[in-house]
């Protein structure tokens, strides 16, 4: 009976060292260890799956930059300074918005207390690449920006666009400058159309000249050199306490070309300064 007793107990031992040895327990140190996925652990690709190209995830959509502030400051002989992606062309303040045209980055309007800001560009409706010159009716609440593509008009809500050739222009070459006379009444200058390929040296321009009109009501009014101006190159505008318009035209090529400064009176006559206008006129010693 003790034989066969102690038979079953070592029976029993060598079945317990056998399942001891199929199934390991897991180290003490490990026992309590979490199990991290990482990118070797994630499964295997198969061959099929690697040689078929999964689908391009879409574009994130488009988003509008706002502007930055690079340097905040309050002190007096700190300037705060504004980034942008483009080459600033002109800058004008409206009573509550700065906004500043750019060389082919559109225009960007912003409040300097908030520094909130909004850039107008082709994708948000702005007809114009290039910005030359901005105007403003307090008035009527109207933003005027002439540019590479002609004159857009900004209502507080949307932009309108009018072509150059809209406003009677001989070309659609860029409009320079743009000034309100009052209410709708505008003057636009336009740059003459530059082609530097005629005999010898000689510069080749066409178009340009000087439009006014009410843009509203689509009457517009041409003047150009030799009558009205002394260059179809208008390069600025200006509009004085008595209604007397200024106009600014001239290229410079290899040499001075005809131009100099222009003025209409309100009544509607025009004289002019310029180097071809003797005593009279700006004297090369003046600057002109």
């Amino acid at each position: 009976m003790q034989d066969k007793l102690y038979w079953l107990l070592a029976l029993l031992a060598l079945l317990a060292l056998a399942c001891s040895a199929v199934v390991p327990t897991a180290p003490r140190s490990a026992q309590n260890t979490p199990f991290v996925v990482t990118e070797a652990a994630q499964p295997p690709v198969s061959q099929a799956a690697q040689s078929t190209p999964s689908p391009a995830a879409p574009p994130p959509p488009e988003t509008v930059p706002t502007g930055f502030l690079l340097q905040p400051s309050n002190r007096a002989d700190l300037w705060p300074l504004y980034d942008s992606p483009s080459a600033v062309t002109v800058l004008l303040w409206d009573g509550q918005f700065m906004w500043a045209g750019s060389q082919g980055g559109g225009l960007v309007q912003w409040d300097p207390q908030t520094l909130a800001a909004v850039r107008h560009t082709q994708a948000t409706g702005f007809p114009l690449l290039t910005v030359n010159d901005l105007a403003f009716d307090p008035a009527g609440g109207l933003l005027y920006a002439a540019g590479d593509a002609g004159l857009a008009i900004w209502d507080g809500t949307q932009w309108r666009h009018m072509l150059p050739k809209q406003m009677g222009f001989v070309y659609d070459a860029p409009l320079r400058c743009v000034l309100v006379e009052d209410g709708t009444t505008l003057w636009v200058g336009q740059d003459q159309a530059i082609d530097m390929g005629g005999f010898g040296d000689e510069i080749m321009a066409s178009g340009g000249g000087l439009a006014r009109g009410d843009w509203q009501a689509n009457t517009w009014q041409h003047y150009e050199a030799p009558d009205a101006l002394l260059s179809n190159q208008v390069n600025d505008l200006a509009l004085d306490a008595n209604g007397t318009l200024w106009v600014a035209t001239g290229i410079y090529g290899n040499e001075p070309t005809s131009g100099g400064v222009s003025y209409r009176e309100a009544a509607g006559k025009w004289a002019h300064y310029g180097l071809d206008h003797g005593a009279d006129g700006f004297q090369n010693d003046r600057g002109l």
